[in-house]
């Protein structure tokens, strides 16, 4: 073994294992070079010690028996010292390689050396994939992030790491948004000012307002690149009732890919590690489908690693499409439509299969015996194979392999020194038969750690421990030591800053707990927290992290409770709160956001916890509204599931209560409607639409043959009037339509022309197209005027064959979608017009040369 001095370099003795030769090095320096390493030792160290180092510097004749008379003396007067002053004695893993992992390792560089030669050559799109899987312990972490170092020490590269924890799975989108909220932190700095300003002027440039919009609330440091966008007041409601479910999540995705083509044309290359995909929540799962499909992604790499036997329906299905795309094969006709429809509701093209993408698999399985041999012999620097097998052999019967396992009870037999090492001999020793005596019950490495954290932690630690494994993944000091301060349970009376450092340093030391940067700590390993929190009962845990939930809820500031929304929603869904109203607008709170991100099964979690905090919830006033919004919520958060009877029976449950006004229902009204669309039950939903645009809103439709016809020949006579084509500047003159009740009109209105066309009823479509157009000239201007107009100008030229006032129409349509957009509105209004007009209007009226570029 190589001894190493205080300062990091090489002792000028090679002790060999046995001890049966030491020589002197070439190297002429020596460990008493350095002043303040002999102050280190202590004052105990005697002359006559001193002397002989003193001897051994000059070249003394019999240094090995010097240097046994100084071992010799020492052992009894500054052993331990010794020890605490030089790395001599200690199990450092940090040492070691990766053993048995070669292969992988190779391929994960041949990944991001792809990457790297794709974007020196600028030879066109790639993005690789690496899927890492094995079993806990397996060290698939250790593994994705080997490759940082290279990442990072290229001139523009970027290495991102997120991580899904069980413990918050409800978060949607959480180790996406922790990932790039570390890229806008550290963009400027990677960059350098002419490349950030650059980057900052593509990204607003290249993306929607509301694209802006819902990446700021996943991604609040995005506000480092680009501004928080903002809208007129006037609009602000109006905008958040224009969004339909799907729009919302094609803004939300179409945002994150413009963002990450952005961000792999700037970066070189960009690394996206996310761990832990077992425990992803469905939404996730979702966006990375539509991240990794795009294809005109450049300099990107993808690494996921995933627990082989915790998998989840919604991940497999993404590893069997990857693996049939990497195959170049369609797949079943399932997974085509599924694939289709994941890239529709993304705002995607369709791409070719497997052009673009390569996708690596790596399975990391238990080390051999061999492997265990090679760690052993170099932690414990030593060469003989013979002396180090047995204790292998021993190793791995009891561990199987496991790496972090292996590492744990490799810790565990030095804390209770069957693993020590001899100071006087100079060498490692061990007991094999006491090893085995000792380790005969330990089952799993949970067991094992605890059996550790036991012995080694105090009771203020374990407690500290504790309150870090409810705060998530990754927790800052400030959030650790609120709780620190206002918690007690489990812990002692001294809650001082200085214990805390000192506790925090120590569970560091201890590799408990890993910091990150000067004020951000996570726990070491996931076994090393479900050890922490198995030390006490279930119910004592689910006590601490209630606690910890009202502290922070109290405690957070405004700014700081909406950063951390879900994890104290998380926290207290549960609870047996003694202000469950209070709670339960919290829960409301979590959902509604978790709703306008397009995580619907978030969404769904944390409503229906709200309206269990409810138990009169149809009495009062405050509780009816807040039970509605809760069931609103719920019912539109199951309807983006597809869970279609679960969300008519939360509508229904709405409806059926008397206590609740009209106009409270509209909402539950609309969503049972939209489900009726959804099933194509067009002739039920053109009923249920008009029976309640006449009872609800007053806005009543003839229904006999005779009655539709006449009515429709009045409004087309009205239509022809020169009043009813507004010119540019009056629609740029229209006052918004606000007022929710003729809102809710105007949506019944749309779904009432849709299910018309589909039921057969084109007189009556007919109708409800002229009212749509006559309301947003009487109560304000609203986006459907635009597709409204445009289906009006179809019908002028090819029905009527009105050409002129057909093409008139045309106009004002495409000018109502200009500023739909304009206003900070979903831009799939002024699409919807573009379609229209292309596939109604513009073949019949002028040659495809002159169709303005904007609208192909």
């Amino acid at each position: 073994m190589s001894a190493v001095g205080q300062s990091g370099e090489q002792l000028p003795l090679k002790i060999e294992p046995n001890l049966a030769s030491i020589q002197p090095t070439t190297k002429t320096s020596t460990i008493a070079d350095d002043e303040s390493a002999t102050e280190a030792l202590g004052a105990d160290f005697s002359e006559s010690s001193l002397d002989v180092v003193a001897a051994a510097r000059h070249g003394s004749h019999d240094i090995k028996a010097d240097f046994n008379v100084v071992v010799s003396s020492l052992e009894q007067q500054t052993s331990v010292k010794i020890q605490e002053a030089l790395p001599i004695g200690r199990i450092q893993f940090d040492r070691c390689r990766m053993y048995g992992r070669e292969e992988h390792i190779a391929k994960l560089q041949g990944a991001l050396h792809r990457v790297n030669k794709k974007s020196q050559n600028q030879s066109g799109n790639h993005t690789e994939f690496v899927l890492i899987d094995g079993l806990s312990g397996s060290g698939k972490t250790v593994l994705a992030t080997s490759v940082q170092g290279d990442v990072e020490r290229a001139p523009k590269g970027a290495f991102l790491q997120g991580k899904f924890d069980l413990a918050v799975r409800e978060e949607p989108y959480s180790a996406l948004a922790s990932a790039f909220q570390d890229l806008c932190g550290q963009a400027s700095d990677i960059l350098g000012k002419e490349a950030f300003d650059q980057f900052q002027e593509e990204t607003a440039k290249n993306l929607d307002p509301q694209e802006l919009g819902f990446l700021h609330i996943i991604i609040p440091s995005l506000s480092r690149i680009v501004p928080v966008p903002t809208t007129s007041t006037e609009t602000d409601a109006h905008v958040r009732n224009s969004f339909k479910m799907n729009d919302q999540k094609k803004l939300l995705h179409s945002g994150f890919v413009k963002f990450i083509r952005l961000a792999g044309a700037t970066f070189c290359p960009l690394v996206i590690f996310l761990d832990d995909l077992q425990w992803a929540d469905v939404s996730s799962v979702d966006l990375l489908k539509v991240l990794i499909s795009d294809e005109v992604n450049t300099n990107l790499m993808v690494i996921g690693s995933y627990r082989s036997n915790e998998v989840k329906e919604d991940l497999l299905e993404m590893i069997d499409d990857l693996r049939m795309r990497q195959n170049g094969t369609a797949g079943s006709k399932r997974q085509l439509l599924k694939r289709e429809e994941s890239r529709r509701l993304s705002g995607l093209p369709n791409q070719d299969v497997g052009t673009n993408l390569t996708l690596t698999e790596l399975s990391l399985g238990n080390l051999s015996v061999e492997c265990v041999q090679d760690l052993i012999m170099d932690l414990l620097s030593l060469e003989e194979e013979s002396i180090t097998m047995p204790l292998a052999q021993l190793l791995h019967r009891r561990t199987l392999g496991n790496p972090n396992f292996l590492k744990t009870f490799i810790t565990c037999l030095y804390d209770d020194k069957l693993l020590s090492f001899n100071m006087g001999k100079m060498k490692w020793t061990w007991d094999l038969s006491a090893i085995e005596k000792s380790s005969s019950a330990t089952d799993n490495v949970v067991d094992l750690t605890r059996r550790g954290i036991q012995k080694n932690t105090s009771e203020e630690m374990h407690h500290l421990l504790l309150c870090v494994a409810c705060l998530g993944n990754i927790c800052g000091l400030e959030h650790i030591r609120m709780i620190w301060m206002k918690s007690s349970v489990g812990g002692g009376a001294d809650r001082s800053e200085a214990l805390l450092q000192e506790l925090l340093d120590k569970s560091v030391e201890q590799m408990f707990l890993e910091r990150i940067g000067q004020s951000q700590f996570r726990y070491s390993h996931d076994a090393v927290k479900e050890a922490v929190i198995s030390l006490i009962p279930k119910t004592n845990f689910d006590t601490l992290l209630q606690k910890v939930g009202g502290i922070l809820f109290e405690e957070l500031s405004e700014e700081e409770l909406e950063a951390m929304l879900f994890l104290v929603a998380d926290l207290l869904h549960a609870s047996d709160s003694k202000d469950p109203i209070k709670l339960a607008k919290l829960l409301l709170r979590a959902a509604h956001k978790a709703k306008g991100v397009s995580a619907y099964s978030s969404a769904s979690f944390y409503a229906i916890h709200g309206i269990k905090q409810l138990p009169q919830m149809w009495e009062g006033d405050e509780n009816i509204q807040l039970a509605v919004r809760l069931h609103s919520i719920a019912a539109e958060a199951e309807r983006g599931l597809g869970n279609l009877p679960q969300a008519k029976l939360l509508c229904e449950t709405i409806i059926g209560q008397s206590q609740v006004s009209v106009f409270d229902k509209l909402q539950a009204h609309k969503i049972l409607i939209d489900i009726l669309v959804h099933e194509q039950n067009f002739f039920i939903s053109l009923e249920y639409c008009l029976e309640h645009l006449g009872e609800t809103i007053g806005c009543h439709f003839q229904r006999g043959k005779t009655g539709m016809k006449v009515a429709a020949f009045l409004s087309i006579q009205q239509m022809k009037k020169r009043k009813s084509i507004l010119s540019n500047e009056e629609i740029d003159d229209l006052p918004m339509m606000t007022e929710p009740t003729r809102l809710f009109g105007i949506e019944l209105m749309q779904t009432a022309t849709l299910s018309a066309f589909y039921a057969g009823e084109p007189i009556l479509m007919l109708n409800v197209l002229t009212r749509r157009i006559q309301w947003s000239l009487k109560y304000g201007f609203h986006p459907s005027l635009g597709s409204a107009y445009a289906t009006m100008a179809a019908v002028f030229m090819h029905v009527i064959g009105d050409w002129g006032r057909g093409r008139r129409m045309a106009e004002a349509a495409v000018h109502v979608g200009q500023r739909a957009s304009a206003l900070g509105r979903s831009s799939h209004w002024e699409r919807d017009v573009i379609v229209r007009l292309l596939f109604l209007v513009y073949p019949w009226t002028q040659p495809a040369r002159s169709i303005p570029t904007q609208m192909i």
